[in-house]
């Protein structure tokens, strides 16, 4: 599914974000957000994705 990035979004895998990164594995989840291990289709490099939590972008908002 591609998707445009959204703050605080959980992601599965097969997802695509902005038109490029897909979502291969959740690595982890804290309190801070998530890490994905992901790849670049457009380089094909494998990478990691960071996800911010949402209650970190609500204090962020503040």
């Amino acid at each position: 599914m591609d998707s445009q990035y959204q703050h605080g979004a959980t992601h599965q895998t097969g997802d695509v974000i902005n038109d490029r990164y897909e979502i291969l594995a959740s690595l982890g989840k804290g309190s801070m957000g998530t890490t994905y291990q992901g790849r670049d289709r457009m380089l094909g490099h494998q990478n990691a994705v960071s996800a911010a939590s949402g209650r970190l972008e609500a204090a962020r908002a503040i």
